[in-house]
């Protein structure tokens, strides 16, 4: 696998306040339904990966770790 984990941009209906990267597995089937079309998505290779706060699903980190 190339890329530890990808990070998405919060959920366009949020205020812009609440707005934030999300982290997802590095996968397209995980990228959610609302995410706008043609947006970007950073492509990230640490090899730490953010705590759990910042991932979309909370099942997501463990997925990543135990590829």
């Amino acid at each position: 696998m190339k890329y530890k984990f990808w990070s998405i941009y919060g959920c366009p209906e949020w205020k812009v306040e609440d707005r934030r990267w999300l982290c997802i597995p590095p996968d397209k089937k995980y990228i959610p339904d609302w995410y706008p079309k043609g947006a970007i998505v950073k492509k990230h290779k640490e090899e730490l990966l953010p705590p759990p706060s910042y991932w979309l699903d909370s099942d997501y980190e463990n997925i990543v770790y135990h590829q």
